[in-house]
């Protein structure tokens, strides 16, 4: 039976909270150069980016096994009446070929509906507790438990940022990021090793509308690789009064969504699209939202690496509130 992908994504970043709770991922680890550069160096949040399959641009003379991209080539993301998955576009009725695109664990069968949007066969684990003193063991290539593993004195250990993990145990990446690996026999933690997977985000499955509208992702904090949401344009938008959040001028500085790179301006070279509008390098806005009777839950948007704003929630009132 198929489910609503919106409806399960919901319930699953309700009881989401670490690496080891996360669906082991199955997903092909063949990686460019560039981009395993942009992994291992980079701490933006740019991993939605490769899934987009946008194209790193660098800033000329930079260094680029020690910066980010200046920003990504995403001129092929466009509103077309059509489902969009892995950099390609799908009409009503299509499926997603999963010999040729990696969805996330443990969803399957795809169809693009005449919303245009995803439907998919989701699979649920059942919960299989494993004896006292034992753990589940799971396979990068697989959706539930392998089965478990009691450890004893003999036991596989593997180490990554300065943690012991055992046989069949799963962790994140000490040198790619956004990547998950395994704890297996010829571990390295090594950028090409073959026990670990780039993470691949499930956004566009079930916020298929709002990506292709330019819609700004939000985060749960920095380091997070995938975002829980996108947040289109409202009027709870409180922009920042400095001029760098002035939209930029479709008829006089940008070809399509993307600025006239002969610009004087530095920061007109590229350009952040939120909605139908373009804003500098540096622009921000913030939104509130009620969190409890003495919270309040604040986003923050900047415009960073376009073309997508990165948004980080915050529970803390911002300082100049």
């Amino acid at each position: 039976m198929k489910t609503s992908i919106n409806t399960f994504c919901s319930q699953e970043m309700k009881k989401i909270n670490g690496i080891m709770k996360f669906p082991v991922l199955h997903v092909s680890f063949v990686l460019s150069c560039v981009l395993l550069v942009v992994w291992c160096k980079c701490r933006e949040p740019i991993n939605l980016y490769d899934d987009f399959k946008c194209k790193p641009i660098w800033k000329s003379g930079d260094n680029q096994h020690k910066r980010c991209p200046k920003a990504f080539d995403c001129t092929h993301i466009r509103q077309n009446n059509k489902c969009f998955f892995n950099g390609q576009y799908y009409k009503v009725g299509q499926n997603i070929n999963e010999t040729t695109n990696n969805l996330p664990s443990c969803i399957t069968e795809c169809t693009c509906n005449r919303n245009y949007e995803w439907d998919c066969r989701v699979y649920t684990c059942p919960w299989d507790p494993p004896p006292d003193g034992c753990y589940n063991t799971y396979d990068l290539r697989g959706c539930c438990s392998t089965g478990f593993h009691c450890p004893n004195q003999n036991t596989l250990r593997c180490r990554a940022n300065d943690i012991l993990f055992s046989y069949g145990q799963t962790f994140e990446s000490p040198s790619v990021n956004c990547a998950v690996c395994e704890c297996q026999p010829g571990y390295t933690g090594k950028p090409n090793d073959p026990h670990c997977k780039k993470r691949i985000c499930d956004a566009e499955l079930y916020l298929n509308a709002e990506i292709q509208a330019f819609c700004a992702p939000s985060y749960q904090w920095k380091g997070d690789c995938c975002p829980g949401d996108y947040l289109c344009p409202s009027k709870e938008d409180e922009w920042d009064d400095d001029d760098r959040s002035i939209a930029v001028s479709e008829d006089s500085d940008v070809d399509g969504w993307w600025c006239d790179s002969s610009s004087s301006n530095d920061n007109l070279a590229y350009a952040c699209r939120y909605g139908d509008n373009y804003y500098r390098i540096g622009a921000e806005f913030k939104r509130k939202e009620e969190f409890d009777e003495d919270h309040d839950l604040y986003t923050r948007c900047e415009c960073v690496i376009p073309p997508y704003f990165t948004c980080i929630r915050d529970r803390v009132p911002p300082d100049d509130d």
